[in-house]
């Protein structure tokens, strides 16, 4: 039996950029945590949890989720947060489709933010489709993930 996922044909995917020259993890350690405002929408946390577990079977690491962002660290920051936003770009962010996302790196942080009940969560997935090279075989959890003793 054939399932469809809904709404996934309705992904477009705002802006990609190549985090070129950024080390997320190395030899099973990183020192980036992911952002999450605990008061976000389901989907939101649900990304947020679905990006750490995919990156942690990927690298090893062990990806920390935190409500919050010092000054100073390394961070992706998930969901309409201000410094997803900063990132980003208010402008770009305001002109998003409902259920596009954009994906930007600057400096040490990486921003996933979209529009939409699933906006986000589109967002993490194509970063990890198209970033780290995870595959989605079946919804029976049938899932490629690849190692990355450096990523």
């Amino acid at each position: 039996m054939n399932k469809i996922i809904p709404g996934l044909a309705l992904f477009t995917l705002f802006t990609v950029c190549t985090a070129a020259g950024m080390e997320l993890a190395s030899d099973g350690k990183t020192q980036y945590a992911i952002v999450c405002d605990p008061e976000a929408p389901p989907a939101d946390r649900f990304a947020a949890r679905e990006l750490k577990m995919f990156l942690d079977q990927s690298t090893g690491a062990d990806f920390k989720i935190v409500a919050s962002a010092p000054d100073k660290g390394r961070f992706i920051f998930l969901g309409p947060l201000r410094q997803a936003k900063k990132i980003i770009g208010e402008k770009r962010f305001a002109n998003l489709k409902n259920q596009e996302a954009a994906i930007v790196s600057a400096d040490d942080s990486i921003a996933i933010a979209g529009q939409g009940k699933l906006g986000t969560i589109y967002g993490v997935y194509s970063f990890l489709e198209n970033q780290i090279g995870c595959r989605w075989l079946t919804l029976e959890g049938d899932n490629i993930v690849p190692k990355h003793r450096t990523l």
